[in-house]
C-alpha cells in the first residue's frame, strides 16, 4: 500500500529507511556517505512524501516528490532487506501518476545500475550527465509524460 507520509508519527521509520537505504547506494556507487543519509524530517517537509507500506503497516519505500512545471521525484529509496521485490518500481510508477500525463524528471548517481534500469523500464531517458559533488558521475533522467 502506498500512503501520504505522516513526517511526525512516521519519523523514526521513515529516517531508518533513508539512512539504510541511501547507505547501499553509496556503497553501491563506492562513496562513503551520501547527502540524503544525513537529512532530517525537517528536509522532508519540503517534499511531498509518500511511503509504501507492507501488510503489517510498517514502512518498505520512501517517494519525495517536488511540485513543478515538471514533476520532480527527489527520493526514492527502499528498505535494503525488502530491495528487488517491486517496491521501488510501484513508488516510481505512484509519481507517475501523481505527475498526471505531465513529464516527470529524476537523478541518480551513473553506478547505481538498478536504478537506471527500473526507470529506463518505465520509460524514462537520459538527458543530462553531470559530474556532483565529489566527482560522482550523475544522470538526469526525463519521462515525456502522456502525449
Amino acid at each position: 500500500m502506498i500512503r501520504p507520509a505522516r513526517l511526525d508519527r512516521d519519523r523514526d521509520a521513515l529516517l531508518a529507511v533513508q539512512r539504510a537505504g541511501y547507505a547501499v547506494e553509496a556503497e553501491l556507487i563506492g562513496v562513503e556517505l551520501l547527502p540524503p543519509q544525513h537529512h532530517t524530517i525537517d528536509d522532508l517537509r519540503a517534499e511531498s512524501v509518500w511511503v509504501a507500506e507492507d501488510d503489517h503497516g510498517e514502512i518498505t519505500g520512501i517517494l519525495g516528490v517536488e511540485h513543478g512545471p515538471e514533476l520532480v521525484i527527489s527520493r526514492l529509496v527502499v528498505r535494503p532487506d525488502r530491495m528487488q521485490r517491486g517496491i521501488g518500481r510501484a513508488l516510481a510508477e505512484h509519481a507517475l501518476a501523481l505527475a498526471g500525463g505531465s513529464p516527470v524528471r529524476v537523478g541518480t548517481a551513473a553506478a547505481n545500475i538498478p536504478a537506471l534500469t527500473l526507470y529506463r523500464a518505465l520509460g524514462f531517458e537520459p538527458v543530462v550527465h553531470k559530474t556532483v559533488g565529489d566527482g560522482i558521475p550523475y544522470v538526469e533522467l526525463r519521462h515525456p509524460g502522456e502525449a
